[in-house]
């Protein structure tokens, strides 16, 4: 193996650089084969190399790999490694190495559950492919600039030209004035050609300006319209449409923010009836078109102002701005009707929900939906299929 001849030959010379780069090759070749055990024995020497001659790039490449291949047997030490390469890729300035670090990391985090640090890791990486993909465009700017300071220095250049000819042509009339009016008349002419030139000139420097001024307003247009789609994926739920948990929270963060605090400002939790059996006896992908309907008719039933957010499984919160207790029962009492006579693929559903007002009391959003929660679990004890709205009496009857 050639690989193998040329690590013998650097440690045989103690080329310690040359010999951590041998052993990350060696170490993709056993990965490569599925040879878990070796490759990780080779990273890890390429590793100790890498910092013995203090070469933070070096490191960079053989951590990421390395804590590629530790993320399924020890997480633990993978998001260590990974967070040494983010660091050292970030003193740096390595974009690409710092973009993988986030890659990884989100990925380690989402494994193991820690969805918190997997959207900030998410988020992160979003941010930095925005700055990488403007520099491209910067470049890409800078290139076209110096096509067109070419352009000009071509331009400038045919014009000293043709001013040489017309040089030589008024030397000439000087030293014989017999040959003045053939020499009046060609200068005439490469008058009329320099104009030309000129005239082409301008044209195809126009035409570049406006292709660069295209090619930029058209870059632009797709990373502004990229950066709604982000920005539309990052709130939303993406099987149902509605707005997502973090949004929800953040959305009533901010109400409960408020000074003063709003009056009239309710919640509502929904819960689909017996949803595990439509998923046991029809399958998932009826299941899933069961959620989408009852979301669908939710978001007709609601105000313009109003909040649907999928709260997670078959639970839905709705937030009701400037919403009295007696309207949002109505409200609620209205989704339950209407979700009552729908039909989703031929299949009947109900739903209980649970109502709770901020005039109950509640000091953060967690507190108020557990109010509503408990409301619907009330509902669901007492037969499912009907609306509930919290009371001091139904906290005492749970304690």
């Amino acid at each position: 193996m050639l690989a193998q001849k040329a690590d013998d030959i650097y440690r045989d010379s103690n080329d310690k650089a040359k010999q951590s780069i041998t052993q990350r090759i060696l170490a993709n070749i056993k990965r490569d084969e599925n040879n878990v055990s070796g490759a990780l024995d080779y990273y890890k020497e390429s590793l100790a190399l890498a910092t013995e001659i203090e070469s933070d790039f070096y490191q960079i490449k053989t951590l990421i790999p390395l804590a590629g291949m530790l993320i399924d047997t020890d997480m633990e030490e993978a998001i260590k490694l990974l967070k040494s390469a983010l660091t050292l890729a970030r003193k740096n300035g390595y974009k690409a190495y710092t973009l993988e670090s986030y890659r990884y990391l989100r990925l380690a985090e989402k494994r193991r559950g820690n969805t918190a640090a997997s959207l900030q890791y998410a988020e992160q990486e979003i941010a930095l492919s925005e700055v990488i993909q403007e520099d491209t465009s910067n470049n890409e700017l800078a290139l076209e600039k110096a096509k067109l300071h070419s352009l000009r220095l071509e331009i400038e250049l045919e014009t000293l030209r043709e001013k040489n000819k017309l040089d030589k042509l008024e030397l000439a009339r000087k030293n014989n004035e017999i040959e003045i009016a053939q020499q009046a008349t060609t200068i005439s002419e490469l008058e009329l050609t320099k104009n030309r030139y000129a005239s082409v000139a301008l044209a195809l420097l126009l035409a570049v300006c406006l292709a660069a001024i295209l090619l930029i307003y058209r870059r632009f247009m797709l990373s502004k319209q990229h950066n709604r789609e982000l920005d539309y994926l990052a709130t939303r739920d993406p099987l149902t449409n509605c707005f997502n948990r973090r949004v929800l929270f953040d959305l009533m963060e901010r109400d409960f923010a408020r000074k003063p605090k709003p009056e009239d400002y309710c919640v509502i939790m929904i819960d689909i009836d017996y949803f595990k059996s439509i998923n046991d006896s029809y399958g998932h992908t009826i299941g899933d078109l069961v959620l989408r309907g009852v979301a669908k008719t939710l978001q007709k039933c609601v105000r313009q102002n109003d909040i649907v957010a999928r709260f997670g499984g078959e639970e839905f919160c709705i937030v009701l701005p400037d919403t009295s207790s007696h309207q949002a029962m109505r409200i609620a009492e209205n989704m339950r009707e209407t979700i009552q006579v729908c039909r989703f693929d031929d299949i009947a559903i109900t739903c209980s929900l649970g109502v709770s007002s901020i005039r109950f009391n509640a000091t953060t959003p967690s507190e108020f939906i557990d109010q509503a929660d408990l409301a619907l679990f009330k509902s669901k004890s007492l037969g499912r299929n009907r609306v509930t709205l919290w009371s001091e009496a139904l906290a005492r009857a749970q304690d």
